[in-house]
């Protein structure tokens, strides 16, 4: 069958080409050296941190190997050879090695899908997520850069692709870049700067200070921050979204839940409502809460709670179910063997829920809404969609839970 013409897909298209052509043109006058200097282009050479390659005021410091992880499959209530497909693909996780990289007098770049570059000019692909690809960043088809402002002291620089305004990437591919720079023997309050791309949502400012960054040494990342730092520290990037290394699940459980969770078993059962939400909402779920506190389940908006106050209510759980949310992220907080019921749209189906409850040892189910099932990865709209869920399908999804502990 011939694949259906796009606009979509034809813009994307003509947008690569045209980046790729100027991309190439301009590789011209990075090569001169006098021309790149005046108008502060990048070398054409780039840096690879895990080369062994010896530079000039860099120190790459070695944390963990790659290794490999095997994922166990969720089950699925009324299963679909799509999803079923879509998940098989993704029972095998690779986590790439992890490092921390100390600069002297580099040049920080906070343009929203990350920029680093080395003291001898040198552009560090390792640090960014651009959707063109690294040897398409911005970067390079520029004709010319700004002149860098000097920023004194020691610098941290946090820019995270996709965490400056959603909790999951925030909680899973931002803060535990925290955790790689305490493990490489520097103390996150020592730092001067903190260079991070933020919305200034209370759980960012609250994670923060949490982690020892008060909002006064916060440096916000856009493409208008262009500094010669004096010292900069950069942990590792993770390359993908859909890797969770155990140390990073480690860090989390440390250093935003610590020691506040009973020693008595898990036993409350919450459903994450998404009522207040603008999209992905369980169509009719206000007709399903009676049932839901009919069998024990408490009905949580976790954006009206605290981040630490939802650590806690996750690590007392023995249910959690829910329309798929980025509030899944404090799954990393459940205890070994909890039940995860997830209710998901099906033209968006995603792994980042499951990837977390595979590694923290839960019990994952995934529930497909009504509709066709999406047969190839989908646009941004399709996560946009309510979800659609009969009542007879719900409460059978739900029952999985089976009966709540006696008291």
């Amino acid at each position: 069958m011939a694949r259906m013409w796009s606009p979509r897909k034809t813009a994307q298209s003509l947008r690569f080409h045209a980046r790729r052509l100027r991309t190439r043109a301009l590789a011209a006058p990075r090569a001169v050296p006098w021309l790149r200097q005046a108008l502060r282009l990048p070398r054409n050479e780039v840096f690879d941190p895990l080369a062994g390659e010896s530079v000039a005021g860099v120190h790459v410091i070695p944390l963990d190997p790659a290794a490999s992880f095997h994922r166990p499959l969720p089950r699925f209530v009324e299963p679909h050879p799509m999803a079923e497909r879509f998940f098989a693909q993704r029972t095998h996780e690779v986590t790439a090695p992890t490092y921390v990289v100390d600069l002297a007098d580099a040049i920080a770049w906070g343009h929203p899908t990350g920029g680093v570059f080395t003291p001898d000019g040198r552009f560090v692909p390792a640090f960014t997520h651009d959707p063109s690809g690294a040897a398409l960043h911005t970067a390079w088809t520029r004709l010319r850069l700004p002149r860098p402002k000097p920023l004194p002291g020691r610098t941290l620089y946090l820019v995270t692709p996709e965490a400056t305004d959603n909790f999951h990437h925030w909680m899973i591919d931002l803060l535990p870049r925290l955790g790689l720079v305490e493990r490489a023997g520097f103390r996150v309050p020592d730092f001067d700067h903190v260079i991070v791309n933020h919305a200034h949502r209370r759980y960012q400012t609250e994670t923060l200070a949490r982690l020892g960054i008060p909002l006064d040494r916060v440096i916000t990342a856009d493409a208008a921050l262009f500094v010669r730092a004096e010292h900069l520290v950069v942990p590792a990037l993770k390359q993908h979204h859909q890797s969770l290394p155990a140390a990073d699940v480690t860090f989390l459980r440390r250093a935003l839940l610590g020691h506040s969770t009973s020693s008595s078993p898990a036993s409350r059962r919450l459903f994450l409502s998404r009522a207040d939400a603008s999209y992905r909402r369980l169509r009719h779920e206000a007709d399903r809460h009676d049932w839901l506190r009919a069998h024990d389940f408490e009905i949580v908006r976790p954006g009206d709670l605290t981040v630490a106050e939802q650590a806690r209510l996750f690590a007392e759980a023995d249910v959690i179910a829910g329309p798929a949310g980025a509030a899944f992220a404090n799954l990393v907080f459940a205890r070994p063997g909890t039940q995860v019921i997830e209710i998901v749209p099906p033209q968006w189906i995603a792994a980042f829920h499951w990837m977390i409850s595979a590694r923290c040892g839960l019990h994952h189910t995934v529930v497909l809404g009504e509709g066709p099932v999406m047969r190839e990865p989908p646009g941004a709209g399709a996560r946009q969609h309510d979800i659609v869920l009969s009542a007879q399908k719900f409460t059978r999804a739900l029952s999985l839970a089976g009966a709540p502990a006696a008291a």
